[in-house]
Formats: C-alpha cells, structure tokens, sequence
C-alpha cells in the first residue's frame, strides 16, 4: 500500500547527509552564502530603441541552480520603455554564470534579483 500526503502538502524530498534538501529551492534570505555574478555577459542593445537611444532598466528574478547557471527566468520589472528591452535582458542572462547560494555548505537553488541596465551605445 503506498500512502500519498494530501495534494495540499508536497511528498518531503530525500535530502543530501547535510540537511540540504535535495531540489529545495530557497529565497535569497534563507541561505547561508548568497549567489554572486562570475561572468557576465552584456545584453544586446535592440535596434529599434537605437533611433530612439532609449534607457530602462530591466529587473529579473533568476533561478540560480547549484552549478551557477540560470535555471529559470522571470520579469519581476519589466521595461516602461520598450519590451525588446525585456526579451534582450532575459537572452543576456541566461548566458550568465553565477557562484550558486550555499545552505548547511551545501550548493542549492535560489531566487536572486538582478538588474539589467540598457543605455544606447556612445
């Protein structure tokens, strides 16, 4: 007979020895060691806002794994200016690596908040 926990209550996962568990995904706030930016790779500035020379910034909610890459990514702020600015921002990040956050000494997935700034090319 197997036993499943109320569709309200999630199984509990198996964890690693350290008490991490494994595919716990944590807040920024409840961990040990935040993640930090290791390579950084600077968004594509989109054409049509050239003519313009547009300027935003784009703030993204990024589901840092615990290799450092991102896993998922969501527009927490999205460009008032233009939504090729979000698109660009979303394609640049994702080519990012990070150092992954640490909980127990232990890499873990985490939510991290980064911005995006766009300013036309001099």
């Amino acid at each position: 007979m197997v036993v499943l926990p109320p569709p309200d209550r999630p199984a509990p996962a198996a964890g690693p020895a350290a008490g991490t568990p494994a595919g716990r995904v944590y807040l920024s706030t409840e961990v040990d060691v935040r993640p930090e930016v290791v390579r950084q790779v600077p968004p594509i500035y989109p054409e049509g806002a050239l003519a313009q020379r547009l300027q935003d910034v784009v703030v993204l909610k990024v589901l840092i794994g615990p290799t450092g890459r991102p896993e998922d990514i969501q527009v927490l702020r999205g460009s008032q200016k233009t939504p090729a600015f979000d698109a660009a921002a979303i394609a640049a990040v994702r080519q990012w690596a990070f150092s992954p956050a640490k909980k127990n000494g232990a890499p873990v997935s985490c939510w991290w908040a980064v911005g995006v700034p766009f300013a036309p090319p001099k």
